[in-house]
């Protein structure tokens, strides 16, 4: 509904204006928690050093220590440590019987109110 409104206003010669909030947040040094960090979840932290963002991750294994300097990322042994942090928080796991109902209640309520949950997983 918001997309096709959105997308409505946008288009129409009768806009005059168009709201600043609807163009997003700013993501340059926001804190971004990736829980997986295997291939995919490493190319999203590339790309998010790009844009300054403080990188915190949490995964079954700590990547080595050159992987993490690359891209400056931060490893959190505990995902609340993360959850607590993170303006964004990203999954990228693939779905197995540790990551089956990995976010619930319990985390989303450890989150910030304003941080935004992206769920890129598999399966």
């Amino acid at each position: 509904l918001y997309f096709h409104t959105g997308c409505h206003i946008a288009v129409s010669p009768d806009t005059k204006y168009f709201a600043v909030d609807w163009l997003g947040v700013e993501v340059t040094r926001a804190t971004l928690g990736i829980i997986g960090m295997g291939s995919i979840g490493y190319k999203v932290a590339q790309r998010a050093r790009a844009f300054n963002m403080r990188i915190l991750y949490h995964n079954r294994n700590r990547r080595r220590k050159e992987d993490e300097e690359a891209v400056g990322a931060h490893y959190c042994a505990k995902m609340e440590e993360l959850l607590q942090q993170s303006d964004f928080v990203m999954l990228v796991v693939n779905l197995t019987p540790e990551t089956h109902k990995l976010i619930g209640k319990k985390e989303l309520g450890l989150m910030k109110p304003t941080a935004t949950l992206i769920n890129i997983s598999r399966g």
